[in-house]
């Protein structure tokens, strides 16, 4: 599949690819990875995206505070409550020519395609782990907290580990971005000042910046990111802002909707679907990791007393007391008891 200007289908492994409801069914942002034609690293400033209705390529450059080259890292969306502004979220990765790891949080803002190098705060792994976290998955759960999961850190001797003080699941709040040590589903997303210092607007969207700096090079990208599809949660907002507006600025009605194709569709069903779908896959994940890590732990264990010369594996808690018997010598007949056995031979019968 091209673009409508001639985009060759992206050839990378890698990188991230995320969904944003924006058009008549979204689109997919590929960010960052490896280049397959020739191994190089595709520069974070390149963003490919994919429409879905029309099945079309496009790339649209990105400016601000751009990561440097990487893959293997992870990314999630959070989207304002009025659907203006997206922001995509990424964490860690690391480039395989340069040997390096990272730690660093990167939030790409869309439709205005900025990059906004990110302070994240509490963060233990940034003070300790010298080369930071890469291989891992994130999921976003109500757009406001990033839930990381597995991959591995580097120290300074050559050891991946995950421990209490390197933990296979951490949560960073996509409003603050601030890692946290407790999940709390009560938090609600609101646009971090951090973002809307760039792009204008409030905690709840109304951004300012709407289209990349030099205007979109794709005018069939102009059309695609003015639409957005509606979910419950833009839904509940629109409900909300326009019992406090005149009738003549309400926004469209229903029916409007319903006679326009190429309005606003609703597919809340597939985005709760997707919701349910991703807490059952992390939770799979983890009773595999356990799982896996325990049977390693007990293997290692085994091996440690093998080493030892035991030669025996013995199961874990149980207590194995081992007496030693008392050695003697057999006794001696006296001289006078003593039988001595005939020399001849036997017969047989």
């Amino acid at each position: 599949m091209t673009g409508q200007e001639g985009i060759q289908v992206p050839f990378v492994s890698e990188a991230e690819l995320v969904y944003i409801p924006i058009g008549n069914e979204g689109v997919l942002l590929l960010i960052g990875g490896i280049d397959n034609h020739d191994w190089s690293m595709t520069p974070l400033s390149q963003i490919s995206v994919y429409d879905i209705q029309s099945q079309a390529w496009y790339v649209v450059t990105a400016t601000g505070d751009i990561p440097g080259d990487r893959s293997q890292f992870c990314a999630v969306v959070s989207a304002s409550a009025d659907q203006s502004t997206f922001q995509v979220t990424i964490f860690g990765g690391w480039n395989a020519y340069k040997g390096e790891r990272y730690e660093e949080v990167f939030v790409l803002t869309v439709p205005s395609f900025r990059w906004i190098k990110v302070n994240h705060k509490n963060d233990f792994e940034a003070t300790t782990a010298s080369k930071g976290r890469a291989g891992h998955r994130c999921i976003i759960y109500k757009d406001a907290q990033m839930i990381v999961l597995g991959g591995s850190v580097i120290f300074e001797v050559e050891q991946a580990s995950c421990d209490r003080a390197y933990p296979p699941l951490r949560v960073l709040d996509t409003s603050s971005y601030t890692w946290k040590t407790v999940f709390d589903p009560s938090v609600e997303y609101r646009v971090p000042d951090i973002v809307t210092n760039v792009i204008g607007g409030n905690a709840t969207g109304s951004a300012n910046l709407t289209e990349p700096e030099g205007g979109w090079n794709f005018t069939a990208l102009q059309t695609i990111f003015s639409q957005r599809i509606l979910t419950s949660q833009t839904a509940a907002t629109m409900t909300s802002a326009s019992t406090a507006t005149s009738p003549s600025n309400a926004g469209p009605s229903a029916s409007d909707n319903a006679s326009n194709p190429n309005g606003p569709k609703k597919h809340t069903g597939a985005i709760a679907g997707g919701v349910v779908a991703g807490v059952v896959v992390l939770i799979a994940a983890l009773l595999l990791y356990w799982a896996r890590a325990s049977k390693a732990k007990r293997q290692q264990s085994a091996d440690q007393r093998r080493d030892e010369g035991t030669g025996v594996e013995l199961p874990e808690g149980n207590a194995v007391q081992v007496f030693e018997v008392p050695s003697h010598e057999p006794p001696e007949l006296e001289p006078g008891n003593r039988l001595e056995l005939s020399g001849n031979p036997v017969k047989r019968q």
